[in-house]
């Protein structure tokens, strides 16, 4: 295939700064995206419309003669994401504690309205059985990992087991060895629409380890920490170049079946903010069993307004994405 004719079919060239501005802002919101538990940053991708240009791009970005190409396009997001993942590790998280409720349904809502392009890929094709079986197959998918982290949870969530503060340091030698195939998972639900990387964590209670180990005190108390950190990041990237690849393969072979199973898998996870871990923990258990304090009121109230703020924002971002197939045939 001539390059000439795989630039008409994915164009990965930005035509104005405006467009390059706009890609930092996705990786922002995408590096926020990959902190709250339940949400998928390849969805996001998805609603955004970028989403089999940022798979073609990781798969070819090692090739000859598309190396810079590939780069360029990927830089702005990759730097939005390393924007929005280190503010996030701390607004997030600062406001997961203070305002949960208005947190977890202002990103609700930002999933909601994404729907329209979550659909777009299928709408006009053929459902036959075996492609809505393929959709409720990934929704049912995702429900099971969410309902499982929950289940995993539940002595902590509903007999009031005391929860310690656990980091890095705390980890066994064999931890060392597990953080690249941890890693290589997170890497994989970035890939894979409706899968979370943080909802992955939680469910094998490493979520709150890694985040209360995001401290320059620890880090220079423990130094051996920097290393686990490095072997996330080698499996992450491992994960994500194999699953890039396998993930084109399958849509060369069969980009419909692929769209439906995506479809369902985006479904899912909107389904599973609301009978999420974190929306357990936070909200549900302690908002509704007791009196609400002043603060739990207000957040109460705000949440709606968050909600519909979400959706907004989204449906805007929807419109103004690409209304053109962005893969025409990839051979």
């Amino acid at each position: 295939m001539s390059m000439e004719k795989e630039n008409t079919e994915i164009s990965l060239i930005y035509q104005s700064k405006s467009e390059w501005i706009r890609s930092l802002l996705f990786g922002i919101v995408l590096g926020l995206f990959v902190i709250i538990p339940g949400v998928s940053g390849a969805t996001l991708l998805i609603s955004l419309g970028v989403y089999y240009k940022v798979v073609y791009a990781v798969s070819n970005i090692l090739k000859k003669g598309k190396k810079k190409m590939c780069f360029t396009f990927l830089l702005p997001l990759v730097l939005g994401i390393l924007i929005g993942l280190l503010s996030g590790l701390f607004l997030i998280r600062f406001l997961l504690d203070i305002v949960p409720f208005s947190t977890i349904f202002l990103f609700a809502g930002l999933m909601i309205g994404s729907s329209p392009v979550l659909f777009k890929e299928i709408k006009g094709k053929e459902k036959r059985p075996s492609n809505i079986l393929l959709m409720l197959i990934g929704t049912i998918f995702i429900l099971f990992i969410c309902l499982l982290s929950i289940y995993l949870s539940r002595e902590e969530l509903f007999y009031g087991q005391e929860k310690s503060v656990r980091t890095l340091v705390d980890v066994e030698t064999y931890f060392y060895f597990v953080s690249i195939l941890i890693g290589f998972v997170i890497g994989i639900t970035q890939v894979i629409p409706g899968l979370s990387a943080s909802a992955f964590l939680m469910m094998i209670g490493y979520y709150s380890i890694i985040l209360n180990s995001i401290h320059f005190s620890i880090i220079i108390e423990s130094p051996m920490i920097i290393l686990i950190f490095v072997l996330l990041i080698v499996g992450f990237l491992l994960g994500v170049l194999i699953t890039n690849k396998i993930m084109l393969v399958s849509m060369k072979k069969n980009k419909e079946k692929m769209d439906f199973f995506i479809s369902g898998l985006a479904i899912g996870s909107i389904i599973a903010i609301f009978v999420s871990k974190e929306l357990f923990e936070k909200v549900y258990l302690v908002y509704f069993s007791s009196k609400m304090s002043t603060i739990q009121l207000v957040d109460f109230i705000i949440g709606f307004l968050t909600f519909g703020i979400g959706i907004t924002i989204s449906l805007l971002i929807s419109r103004k994405a690409t209304t053109k197939e962005e893969i025409k045939e990839i051979n």
